[in-house]
């Protein structure tokens, strides 16, 4: 075992994914990583239908939390912070799922409301930006739009707008057809015109998690993820538009032949692609830069 002292993790607990990182703080106040891991769980497969998490996505995620808990472990972590989002707050059986869940971890899961986790989000993302930022996290239940000036955030919402829930109930059929589209659109358009009419113009945003970062490989042509290039990658408006109009024409198996693309995501990217155009169009935002950091950068910042 490696011991690191000081040593933080940060886990977000998904409606898709299941993330880590794990760094420790200099001197100067910068963090040094150490892990960034990722686990495909799915936890909101069904719910929106069934109102349960299933079983079988349980399983899922405590095969990846047990395998977080070794990794934990093996660094010698001496503060976990670990949030679960979307489908831990609407799931009417998430308190059985947090604990099955916090015995596989063997650390204490918090389920966060939407305001917080946009928050936090802001918190691991803009990294010193005194500009004043939008950052948009798409999720798997949930997308959250969080805008500040020198760090401090002045707007937090959450929708209940996410690319597994969006997937599920607009988006289901491969290619997705023009009245689909239309439909996932309005109700993108809906759910963020509130929040998005209270955005300066002028405002620089950020895009996290799994949609921008899949499309940033794919417009760069990456065979596998390298986040060296696809952090702080530009993606113009045009270019969203045009990979959400390739993606939804694209059959399943077209999808998850994408090269780059995890195929347990290949799915649910044309709905983020709608998603991301959709919020881009009503702020009145012409371009984005790609982040790989995102909310578990800000739990992990919290938990010393």
């Amino acid at each position: 075992m490696t011991t690191n002292n000081g040593c933080c993790a940060g886990i977000d607990i998904g409606t898709n994914t299941i993330l880590m990182v794990i760094g420790q703080q200099t001197e100067q106040g910068a963090w040094k990583i150490l892990r960034d891991e990722h686990g495909i769980a799915r936890l909101g497969e069904g719910l929106s239908a069934k109102g349960l998490i299933s079983d079988v996505a349980c399983e899922r995620a405590i095969a990846i939390l047990a395998r977080y808990a070794e990794i934990i472990a093996d660094v010698g972590v001496t503060h976990v912070r670990a949030v679960a989002t979307s489908a831990m707050r609407d799931a009417a059986n998430a308190t059985e799922v947090r604990i099955r869940l916090e015995r596989a971890l063997g650390h204490p899961i918090s389920v966060i409301d939407g305001s917080t986790e946009a928050s936090l989000t802001f918190a691991g993302t803009v990294d010193g930006d005194s500009r004043p930022c939008l950052v948009v996290d798409i999720g798997g239940g949930s997308t959250e739009c969080s805008y500040g000036t020198g760090g401090r955030v002045a707007l937090a919402e959450s929708v209940n707008v996410g690319v597994v829930r969006l997937t599920e109930n607009c988006l289901a059929q491969k290619p997705s057809t023009a009245a689909d589209i239309e439909t996932a659109t309005s109700v993108v358009h809906a759910a963020v015109a509130s929040a998005a009419a209270r955005i300066p113009a002028g405002t620089h945003m950020y895009a996290v998690a799994g949609t921008p970062v899949a499309l940033a490989a794919l417009e760069l042509g990456l065979a596998d993820f390298d986040a060296r290039h696809i952090h702080g990658h530009v993606l113009e408006r045009n270019v969203v538009e045009r990979w959400m109009h390739r993606l939804t024409s694209m059959t399943i198996d077209e999808l998850r032949s994408l090269p780059g693309i995890h195929p347990q995501r290949a799915d649910v990217l044309p709905a983020g692609a709608i998603i991301l155009l959709t919020i881009m169009q009503a702020c009145g935002i012409d371009r984005c830069s790609v982040s790989t950091a995102g909310l578990r950068y800000g739990v992990m910042m919290t938990t010393a």
